[in-house]
């Protein structure tokens, strides 16, 4: 996993304590454009973690545009917005529902946690192009 910068670090802490190699760009660097973001994330074949509309919207349509020239791209990527949180606690709470599936499950899948009232709800969607 690759935990955005507007997520904390200790979502890699967690994500890690559950079997999950995971990294915050806290520790690669700040203020990475996105699509050097979306870069590392295919490289590195990493499900990106993002609370930020506009960031999780830019980095599925440049990952379904260079899937259009390598289809098989989209098979070693995901991404997971968590969306609404109430602070840090519920941004913990969601991402442990995220993890707590076998997450093979993220892969090729945009997946959206959400706050809505007192519960939280979690969507998944085929990432293709």
């Amino acid at each position: 996993m690759l935990i955005d910068e507007g997520l904390p670090r200790a979502l890699a802490r967690l994500a890690k304590a559950h079997g999950i190699d995971a990294v915050s760009v806290l520790d690669i660097e700040r203020g990475l454009p996105n699509h050097r973001l979306a870069e590392i994330a295919l490289t590195e074949k990493r499900v990106v973690v993002t609370r930020d509309r506009r960031f999780y919207r830019t980095i599925r349509d440049w990952l379904k545009s260079r899937a259009r020239r390598d289809p098989q791209a989209l098979r070693s990527i995901g991404i997971v917005a968590i969306l609404n949180p109430r602070g840090l606690r519920d941004i913990k709470e969601m991402f442990y529902e995220v993890i707590k599936p076998p997450s093979a499950m993220l892969y090729s899948h945009i997946t959206w946690v959400e706050r809505v009232d007192d519960h939280i709800e979690m969507k998944r969607e085929k990432l293709d192009c």
